[in-house]
């Protein structure tokens, strides 16, 4: 997970495509990446498939589905809402 970005943490094998929410964060210019960890362990730890950790590596978002509104959700969690 890197330290100069908000990091999308994918942890199962869900079928939500994150594109829509990679796109919301480029469109602010907002810096992004995704890491696919398939370790069931860390899954179970999470709670959930898919895991947003800001650079400062707090969690700003989780849950099994992408948000409907990827737009809100980079707005609010970048304070930029």
């Amino acid at each position: 997970m890197r330290r100069d970005c908000y990091s999308l943490l994918v942890l199962g094998q869900g079928t939500s495509n994150p594109e829509l929410l990679v796109q919301a964060f480029r469109s602010r210019g907002v810096p992004f990446a995704t890491e696919r960890l398939l370790n069931p362990r860390i899954r179970e730890v999470y709670g959930r498939d898919f895991v947003l950790v800001r650079p400062d590596l707090h969690v700003a978002w989780r849950g099994d589905h992408m948000p409907e509104a990827p737009e809100s959700l980079v707005a609010r969690v970048t304070g930029q809402a």
